[in-house]
């Protein structure tokens, strides 16, 4: 069985994919894959958007948190960022998908299925929600500012149009969470 973990930024989607991986799932984190693919496109990322997103020190290693940044303050950017970014992404998602043990469960944490249109990639997508305060206060302990968490927010597609197959708010302590975590697992019936 492959599911897919979507929801938006600061929801607890890797939580709820760290429980899957206690109970023996495969998991495929796609922010990984993401960094993976940055080094992939070094050159075309330097091309669109200058060597001010390098690390001093290393000239030839993108410095992520400054990416980021440039991308998520700027809607033009972002576009182009997604541009040379995720054909790429999406076609190393699915080849890792077909390598997967078909007899093992395959829990697969990806922000943007719904955006990327790959929701028939899965069996089950369940999408993690909680309310924006709390991200906002998850985000904001991470190092995110409120502009950056603004952007983020804005250029996800929102909850209402997303069809998942379960739903899991995220928005009380962590064994409540794992409770509802078990309550969709017990669903699932997986063998």
């Amino acid at each position: 069985m492959i599911i897919g973990i979507t929801g938006g930024i600061g929801v607890g989607k890797s939580t709820l994919v760290s429980f899957f991986k206690e109970q023996g799932a495969e998991i495929i984190d796609v922010d990984k894959l993401g960094w993976k693919a940055l080094e992939k496109k070094r050159t075309e990322l330097i091309k669109a958007f200058g060597d001010k997103i390098l690390i001093r020190q290393r000239r030839s290693e993108i410095d992520r948190k400054k990416l980021g940044k440039l991308v998520f303050s700027y809607p033009d950017k972002k576009k182009l960022f997604d541009s040379i970014i995720q054909a790429s992404l999406v076609k190393e998602l699915k080849k890792r998908m077909v390598l997967h043990r078909a007899n093992k469960m395959l829990v697969i944490d990806c922000a943007l299925i719904y955006e990327w249109g790959i929701e028939s990639w899965f069996d089950k997508i369940i999408l993690v929600t909680s309310s924006y305060e709390k991200r906002l206060k998850r985000l904001l302990n991470s190092g995110y500012t409120q502009k950056e968490i603004k952007f983020i927010v804005k250029s996800q597609l929102p909850d209402g149009l997303k069809s998942p197959n379960f739903i899991i708010e995220n928005n009380d302590d962590i064994e409540s969470f794992k409770k509802k975590f078990k309550d969709i697992l017990e669903k699932l019936d997986i063998q």
